[in-house]
């Protein structure tokens, strides 16, 4: 019943970062869980709550987004999905572990550091992030930092910024649900999971609404990479 409680609460806390800032559910996640229950229930069970939210987040931000750059964020993800899948099967759990805690800690300083890179005005590099980005969505629910940073070169606004990685994360959760599947990840016991987290998931949706126009989008998104950081770094300490 502990456990049971403890997925819960943490899959509530990872969607209300993501309703407040757009993006960090499976950042915030991942990790977690992996300490609690195994990654192969843990991604599955990942991929399909997103795919959920993510699909209610864009219903009410349909018209933010930036479709040029989604289409072909989308297509580049179908050709790394594959590969993630066949990773997620054949890697040692303890190196998928170490992955996430690596990338994890690498994305938030980067998002710290705040680097002055340049402006991005090419579209065609999102058809590379996006293959990279559907390789680690499929594997290890970590599908975010790619496109996050192609996001900051190419000077996406707020409200762009969170429509337009809804629909990325949306369509391409529908695929990497539909491997996970396939490759016979679907379990009783994650869809009793993914049941029972739905009305904190809900829940989670409608207050990070209101933390999104009341909290500054800068100072809440350090505290969340910093937060990662930290649960990188405690990831890492525990496989030595």
């Amino acid at each position: 019943m502990s456990t049971l409680i403890t997925v819960l609460f943490i899959l509530f806390v990872a969607e209300l970062v993501r309703a407040s800032i757009g993006f960090g559910n499976a950042l915030v996640a991942m990790p977690l869980l992996v300490l609690v229950i195994d990654l192969r229930l843990a991604t599955p069970l990942v991929a399909l709550v997103s795919m959920t939210a993510g699909m209610i987040i864009l219903g009410s931000s349909l018209r933010d987004v930036r479709f040029s750059d989604a289409w072909r964020l989308n297509l580049g993800a179908l050709a790394g999905i594959p590969l993630g899948i066949f990773i997620l099967n054949n890697v040692p759990q303890h190196i998928g572990v170490g992955v996430i805690a690596v990338s994890i800690i690498a994305y938030g300083g980067y998002s710290l550091a705040r680097p002055n890179l340049p402006h991005l005005r090419a579209q065609w590099p999102a058809f590379g992030v996006g293959a990279i980005a559907g390789m680690a969505g499929a594997a290890f629910n970590i599908s975010g930092p790619p496109v996050v940073v192609y996001a900051g070169l190419r000077r996406w606004s707020p409200k762009d910024f969170r429509a337009t990685l809804q629909s990325f994360f949306a369509p391409m959760g529908v695929l990497v649900i539909a491997g996970h599947g396939l490759s016979g990840l679907w379990t009783a016991e994650m869809l009793r999971l993914f049941l029972l987290s739905m009305p904190g998931v809900l829940l989670a949706t409608v207050i990070g609404r209101r933390v999104n126009r009341r909290v500054p989008y800068r100072s809440f998104h350090r505290i969340i990479n910093i937060f990662l950081i930290a649960v990188g770094v405690f990831m890492l300490a525990r496989l030595w």
